[in-house]
């Protein structure tokens, strides 16, 4: 990682889908195909979740998460934004780590670190 802060986010599930694939408003119905693979990407509750949030732009558009979008990309999809439901988020979600926690968890709680250079 290069130095300076960097932001992790320890949660649950539920919080980890919601970064991944957040709510589009006037986005078309999911077909079942989509509804399927969307119901199969959903992380358990029973799980605790550690997500990098890197300072690069994420969009979501048709039920899929771009993440690491070069600024360039991020104007040109702006548009969509307000046509098709897409959603952009200055941060990217990078799930880092999980690990079983033989219990349903709920929360989340977000960790600054800095970076430094040695």
């Amino acid at each position: 990682l290069p130095a300076g802060s960097v932001r992790l986010l320890v949660s649950d599930g539920p919080a980890v889908d919601q970064l991944m694939h957040p709510p589009q408003m006037g986005a078309k119905p999911l077909n079942i195909p989509q509804t399927i693979a969307q119901l199969n990407s959903v992380h358990p509750s029973d799980r605790l979740y550690v997500t990098l949030l890197a300072p690069e732009a994420q969009a979501a558009l048709d039920g899929r998460t771009l993440p690491a979008l070069p600024l360039s990309v991020a104007n040109a999809m702006e548009p969509l934004r307000q046509n098709s439901g897409m959603t952009l988020n200055g941060e990217s979600a990078d799930l880092m780590a999980s690990v079983p926690m033989n219990a349903v968890i709920s929360g989340q709680q977000i960790v600054t670190l800095d970076v430094v250079n040695q």
